[in-house]
């Protein structure tokens, strides 16, 4: 993002101004989006509105023309650019979660159907109609002479009533193990999907905070001169609250919510 060339007058600086660091963009720009996400009667709402209508009252205490302005502007344009750009992340993510659940639940729904069509009663039909097929092909198997040879003795009703129940319960075993099947690489295809959304969608938050602290740095070293006092440090622990993996914080991977209190506390 381009910045325009600061004002070439060098007064002395407003001191309040060397408060604003450029990291308050980032502050800004969430604050913003806070504003424009949340519910009207929510607390964290009315501490972000708090800290954009003070950081906006600031900014116009300062002359027009000034390298104060200038600046103050520019944090400004990073902070809208940031907001957008998060509000359009997370539509996105919204929308690749959606799509994921979509498509789950009319996967389910076709194997509830599936299942209901092949439910009790029409179990019990093929059951019948196998295990009378089965049962007279014991009956001829069993009738040979061969056969009759070696189960001289024996009950044929038995031996073919309990071949048909085997083979029965065999395939009743193999389409539940199927059905099983489908179920855990149906809610895994899910998992994964909801798992590339959220890393998606923290990556492109990482993104946008990236181009608006270079934006908001730029307009520091116009303003001093010198190189932003942001530290590395500071910067991958920022960096890690924006993705979710700020040290002493557990979030799940859909714990948006949780992220947006971690920011909006910063931000106020």
């Amino acid at each position: 993002m381009s910045l325009a060339a600061p004002p070439l007058a060098r007064a002395p600086l407003d001191d309040r101004i060397l408060l604003v660091t450029p990291n308050m963009a980032i502050e800004w720009g969430y604050s913003l989006y806070l504003v424009s996400a949340l519910e009207p009667t929510s607390e964290t709402r009315a501490s972000a509105l708090k800290a954009v209508q003070e950081l906006e009252a600031m900014a116009d205490t300062f002359p027009v023309g000034g390298r104060e302005r200038w600046y103050m502007n520019n944090l400004r344009v990073a902070a809208n650019s940031f907001a957008q750009g998060v509000e359009r992340r997370k539509k996105s993510r919204h929308d690749s979660l959606e799509a994921a659940r979509e498509e789950k639940d009319s996967a389910l729904r076709r194997n509830t159907r599936d299942t209901r069509r092949g439910g009790l009663l029409q179990a019990g039909f093929k059951i019948l109609l196998i295990g009378g097929f089965i049962f007279l092909m014991a009956r001829i198997i069993f009738g040979l002479p061969q056969v009759q040879a070696k189960t001289e003795g024996a009950d044929m009703h038995y031996l073919s009533l309990a071949t048909t129940l085997s083979i029965a319960l065999i395939g009743a075993y193999a389409k539940g193990w199927w059905t099983d099947r489908k179920m855990v690489a149906l809610f895994k295809t899910y998992d994964s999907k909801v798992e590339k959304a959220n890393e998606k969608y923290a990556n492109d938050v990482v993104a946008e905070y990236q181009l608006a602290a270079e934006t908001a740095e730029g307009a520091w070293r116009g303003l001093t001169d010198r190189r932003a006092p942001v530290t590395k440090a500071f910067e991958q622990l920022l960096l890690g609250v924006i993705k979710g993996t700020c040290p002493g914080q557990t979030l799940s991977p859909t714990g948006s919510d949780a992220k947006a209190q971690i920011r909006a506390t910063a931000a106020v």
